[in-house]
Formats: C-alpha cells, sequence, structure tokens
C-alpha cells in the first residue's frame, strides 16, 4: 500500500508537469514562516530547501519533515498551516481578484494531501464559491461548507512498519462546515467533530466519536492576511483579520468593552490656545478642558483613557504583554499612562492596562492577578512593574477582544523618541522577568538575554530560558543582523525568533521598546510555541 500511494504521488506529478514548469504556472501562494527541515518539490522533481517568503507554484509539492512545520499563504488569502511530516501538491491554484466578490467565480483550488495533515483557513476561492475549493487524499475528496478545518491522510504503512493512526482520510472541523466524499458515499462534518474515510473499499465515511489523539493539538495560524475590503461580517465568517491586527482572529466569544472617552467642552467665543487641562478664558461652560487646543475660542474634540472630568495624564510609559493558551502564545508592546500603570499592578481585580487607538490600539482587561512585582535598574532610577493574570481580554488593533487564558505584563518609563533613534548598546543584564506557560504555570529562570542595538536599530536577539514547568526553551532573531531592524519597528511588529523547546523544534516573536531617560534599559516580551507546548514572558535588562 504504501508503493500504491508512491504510485499516486507520482501521477499527481505527472498530471500537472506535462503541460507546466516553475517558470512559466502561475504563483498559489508564498511560505509566511517555516521550522525544521520543509522542502519545495518542483513538477519535474528537483527540491530546495523552503525559506519565508519565497513563492510556492501551481503543481509543486510542499513537504515537512519530522519536527517541522510550514505556513502558506495563498494569493487568495487562504492560510494553510502544515504538520509535521506532511506533502502537499498544489494541484491547482489560480484565483483573479479582479473578478471581485460579487462574482460567481473568482478562481479555483485543488490541494493533493499526499501524507500527514494541515490547517486550513478558506480564502476568497472557497469564500465566494464553496465548489470551486476542494481537497484530494489517495481515497476520498474533502470539500468545504465552512472555513477552519484540518485535513489528515494516513497512507496504509509498509511492512513493518506502525501506522499514526487507522489508515484513511480524516477532518476535523473547528467552524463552519465540510464533508468527506468517497465512492461508497459521504459524510458532513460540523464543528468540533471529525469525518473519515476509510482505505477499506466499500466502507462509506463516517463521524468519529472523538478526536484521534494523533490529531492534537490544533497547528495555530501566525501573521495576518491581506485585507481586501470585505466587511466585518465577512471577515467573521472568515476568521479573518481585520485592518491592523497582527494575526488571524476567530471572532468568538466577543464582549463589548466599556468606552471611556474624555468630557468635550462647549465652543467658546474668545479663548486663547490652551493646553491639557487649561481653562477657556472666556469660554460658554466655564469647566476645565481635557486634552487638546483652544483654536479661536473652540475646543477640538478629543477621546482620552481617563474617567470624565479627569485631567488626561502624559503616555510616557514603555509597556510589554503576552498571553498564552493551550499551544500557542502572543505578545506585544505599546505604551500606556503612568498612572494606568501604576493602578493596574496596584490591584488585583479591576484594572485595565490600555493604549488609545490614537497610539497602539491594546488594551487587557477583566483578569485576576496571580503574581506581580517591581525592581530598579542597578545605578538608576529607572523602576519596572511586573504582574501575570489569570482570564480576561486582550484587544490588539481594531478587531474584536478576545478571551485569553493567562497574561502577563511589563511597564516602565518610556525612552524619548530623539534618544531612541541614535541608541547603540548591548543589553545583557537581566533584572527582571515575568513568565507563564499554557496551562498557567508561573515562574521560570530566564537563564540569559542578548539584546545588541546599534544607531537605533536591533542588531542582535537571543534568550535562553527554563520555563515553570522545567523545560527549556532557546531562540533567536535570524533576520536582525546587517543594518538591522529599526526599533520603532522592534516595538511596533517584533521580529521572529526560530529556536528549540521541549519537542524540540520552536518558533515565535520578540517586542521590545527601550526605558530610561538615556535608554538605560530595553523591556521585551517574548512568545515561544512548538506546536504542543507554549510560554509567554517579559523581562528588563540593562546594559
Amino acid at each position: 500500500m504504501r508503493n500504491k500511494s508512491v504510485l499516486w504521488l507520482a501521477a499527481v506529478l505527472a498530471a500537472f508537469g506535462s503541460g507546466a514548469n516553475a517558470a512559466t504556472a502561475p504563483t498559489a501562494g508564498h511560505f509566511q514562516f517555516t521550522s525544521g527541515d520543509v522542502r519545495l518539490v518542483q513538477v519535474d522533481g528537483t527540491q530546495r530547501p523552503a525559506s519565508k517568503g519565497e513563492a510556492v507554484s501551481e503543481g509543486e509539492t510542499v513537504v515537512t519533515g519530522p519536527n517541522s512545520s510550514a505556513q502558506l499563504l495563498m494569493v487568495d488569502d487562504a492560510i494553510v498551516a502544515l504538520r509535521p511530516n506532511s506533502s502537499l501538491n498544489v494541484s491547482v491554484y489560480q484565483y483573479a481578484a479582479q473578478h471581485g466578490k460579487e462574482s460567481a467565480h473568482v478562481g479555483r483550488g485543488v490541494l493533493d494531501l499526499i501524507q500527514g495533515g494541515f490547517r486550513a483557513i478558506t480564502g476568497a476561492i472557497g469564500h465566494v464559491n464553496k465548489k470551486d475549493f476542494l481537497i484530494k487524499t489517495e481515497n476520498a475528496t474533502i470539500g468545504i461548507r465552512g472555513t477552519d478545518h484540518e485535513p489528515m491522510y494516513i497512507p496504509a504503512a509498509a511492512p513493518g512498519e506502525a501506522p499514526l493512526g487507522t489508515p484513511g482520510t480524516y477532518d476535523k472541523v473547528n467552524t463552519g462546515g465540510t464533508y468527506i466524499q468517497d465512492a461508497a458515499g459521504r459524510v458532513d462534518v460540523s464543528p468540533n467533530q471529525v469525518g473519515f474515510a476509510s482505505l477499506e473499499p466499500g466502507v462509506e465515511p463516517v463521524l468519529l466519536k472523538s478526536v484521534p489523539q494523533f490529531m492534537l493539538p490544533t497547528p495555530p495560524v501566525r501573521e495576518g492576511r491581506r485585507d481586501r475590503g470585505e466587511t466585518a461580517e465577512e471577515k467573521s465568517d472568515l476568521g479573518w483579520s481585520l485592518p491592523g491586527a497582527s494575526r488571524p482572529v476567530l471572532l468568538k466569544d466577543a464582549y463589548a468593552p466599556t468606552s471611556i472617552v474624555g468630557e468635550v467642552m462647549a465652543s467658546g467665543t474668545t479663548g486663547t490656545t490652551g493646553t491639557t487641562g487649561t481653562t477657556g478664558t472666556t469660554g460658554t461652560t466655564g469647566t476645565t478642558g481635557t486634552t487638546g487646543t483652544m483654536t479661536n475660542g473652540a475646543l477640538t474634540e478629543v477621546s482620552l483613557l481617563v474617567a470624565p472630568r479627569s485631567p488626561a495624564p502624559s503616555i510616557d510609559y514603555a509597556a510589554v504583554a503576552g498571553d498564552v493558551g493551550t499551544t500557542d502564545a502572543y505578545n506585544a508592546a505599546f505604551v500606556v499612562t503612568n498612572k494606568e500603570s501604576d493602578n493596574f499592578f496596584s490591584t488585583s481585580t479591576n484594572s485595565a492596562l490600555v493604549s488609545p487607538a490614537s497610539v497602539d490600539n491594546y488594551k487587557y482587561s477583566g483578569g485576576k492577578q496571580l503574581a506581580s512585582g517591581s525592581a530598579t535598574l542597578p545605578g538608576t532610577t529607572v523602576a519596572v512593574n511586573w504582574g501575570i493574570y489569570a482570564g480576561g481580554h486582550v484587544q490588539d488593533g481594531p478587531g474584536a477582544p478576545r478571551k485569553v487564558d493567562y497574561f502577563q505584563a511589563m511597564t516602565g518609563p518610556e525612552t524619548p523618541q530623539a534618544i531612541v533613534a541614535s541608541l547603540s548598546g548591548t543589553y545583557s543584564k537581566v533584572v527582571a522577568s515575568a513568565m507563564v506557560t499554557a496551562g498557567g504555570v508561573t515562574g521560570g529562570t530566564l537563564n540569559s538575554a542578548n539584546i545588541a542595538v546599534t544607531n537605533g536599530n536591533l542588531t542582535g536577539y537571543s534568550i535562553a530560558l527554563t520555563d515553570g514547568a522545567s523545560r527549556g526553551w532557546a531562540a533567536a532573531c535570524s533576520s536582525c543582523g546587517g543594518a538591522g531592524v529599526p526599533l520603532a519597528a522592534f516595538k511596533s511588529a517584533g521580529v521572529s525568533l526560530q529556536g528549540i523547546g521541549p519537542t524540540p523544534m520552536a518558533t515565535g516573536q520578540a517586542n521590545g521598546m527601550p526605558i530610561g531617560s538615556a535608554g538605560q534599559g530595553m523591556l521585551s516580551s517574548f512568545a515561544l510555541h512548538d506546536g504542543y507546548n507554549a510560554v509567554t514572558g517579559s523581562f528588563a535588562a540593562q546594559k
């Protein structure tokens, strides 16, 4: 039976290779990231290592080795995240964006799953016409009725080998719906269900009673999609990121956050130019203004992050944070008010850490404090605060808030931008750290950290740690060499990390900001995951 699978792969490649080659075949997508041994097999059988940003053409096959993974962003904004030990042939992938979402067809996609599995989030092709997107295995066809699902194909084992599970075609649905069809029949698969089509002839596809262990955990998807102008409702259906979001967000379990805005003064008639909290000289209300300016007696309306009738504190604190779920973790860097930072870390409940929409558009609220602390960089007056929280919600960008299992954050006084632009040095003396793993295990040790900065650019980043569950992690930035990454981008977009974890390959992200009036310290948050475990943390380091 293994030879039959090999022959099927050969037939797939031959069928496409007779009329196309890498130079003429249309681009189907690009690698968003690769980890471990990931190869791209061309239609003529030649292969090469795959790398982030590289194009995948129609007819090519993506192969992942043991402890390896890859994520593709297709031309219609579908996401495909491959599991280890998988082979996926892009048989057909043609998309014409100019047709628009009102068209009956915008393209066609057919993926041949030769071995292993992947997670797919539907793009424009399947969204416009679900019949135009299919996944095929040796014994069955998977069609979509929804958006987020995980096909897997296990070929028959060779003599003397033990298969990963019962050979056949599987599909687990996270949101939306799919169907599996073979020569014997069809089964519809709904959310939280797994369909199965056996290799045995004449056996109809069925729904399994539970998710097979080998299909756990769900492969994470990372980074955002391009925005094609869909409505918020359509993006919720697709599981797309809303504009500005840093990663795909399935808009579930959303809550309506309390909107806090500053009080707006009525227009004055002859008021002079005022500053924050300055009373208009002849304004009609005679009350104190919030943030804004008085020009020709009129106060422009400004939204604030303080209660009405309160002066607006300055936004001058750097903040780094992260959250962790069952198998994945996320992190960010942003700025907050000094008063808000003090309030957040000094109370255990009913506090929030917020960066306004006009600045970084980040908010965490609703969690219960598990641990907190503070530290001062030796030889300075630069103080940092940190805390670890259970539950709550994070709103990262303009999308809907999402529930989180555990959250950690650290803040310190922001370095003036004029200093940041010329900052240089290596930050390797860890002063404080806060970490939490999937499952809520706090603590651990940041064994080493090295953040190199040259003329306002990040030129090196590496960390090594032992998490609260006594598991080792180590990761570094591979894109920080040469001219480096501007510190502004290190804060907003972050840098990708690659390294080792418990399983052992790990990937993730780091963000950070300098702190202190002269950039005496650096705050950084990180998120690492290996497909089965995850950890997030923040730390303060000094030159």
